[in-house]
């Protein structure tokens, strides 16, 4: 369902990033823990997953909320994809359903795993290989990037393995990465709450948006 509001990139800013860090320091609300992203194939849009079965689709360029839904009894979200046309979006939930979401709905929509074959195994997988123990990885725009369960992020060129740039990205597990097909922007969101854009060949801040309370 469309949202009333809708927060903004917000640049990048030491008061920001202060305030950011304190509210980590002390802890993080239920609501505020990503914990799954995804890009859309054309890179116009992305969703995140949260610990309460909250899902929210966003605009990638401006930040723009679009949609958000809530499966507050099915538990932490812990798989998101696209299908082809970025019209539909598949989502895991870690009770092992999986539920699509479109723009027009209200609500999301029980669906067979057999519809979204790259999420049929995602409650193994984040049972046996979750970020809280193991890297987040992902390929795209010749780059590869890795997440790190104490929040370090590091990005390298396709095909090696010495990192071009690596920095502290989260105060705690990152959860999910997306890079651009072009390699012009990297997402990474984190169980501290925070979703961020940041330049993956330099590791530059280039915004930043907190999910809003359902």
């Amino acid at each position: 369902m469309r949202p009333r509001s809708a927060p903004r990139w917000g640049r990048p800013a030491f008061v920001l990033l202060w305030g950011l860090l304190i509210l980590c320091g002390l802890g993080a609300s239920p609501w505020q823990g990503f914990t799954a992203l995804a890009l859309s194939p054309d890179g116009q849009s992305f969703a995140t997953g949260g610990r309460e079965g909250e899902v929210l689709w966003w605009e990638t360029s401006t930040g723009e909320l679009l949609y958000r839904w809530l499966q507050p009894h099915e538990g932490p979200v812990i798989g998101l994809a696209f299908n082809a046309a970025g019209s539909q979006l598949g989502v895991a939930l870690l009770d092992g359903s999986i539920a699509t979401a479109e723009a027009a709905s209200p609500s999301l929509r029980p669906s067979a795993g057999t519809s979204w074959p790259s999420l049929a195994q995602a409650k193994e997988r984040w049972l046996s290989s979750g970020p809280l123990s193991f890297p987040v990885r992902v390929t795209a725009g010749g780059l590869w990037a890795e997440g790190s369960p104490e929040g370090l992020i590091r990005v390298g060129i396709e095909g090696t393995s010495a990192p071009l740039v690596s920095w502290t990205a989260h105060s705690a597990a990152v959860t999910g990465l997306a890079l651009a097909d072009d390699g012009s922007f990297l997402l990474s969101c984190s169980y501290d709450g925070g979703l961020s854009r940041w330049d993956p060949r330099s590791g530059n801040l280039l915004g930043t948006l907190q999910s809003p309370h359902p």
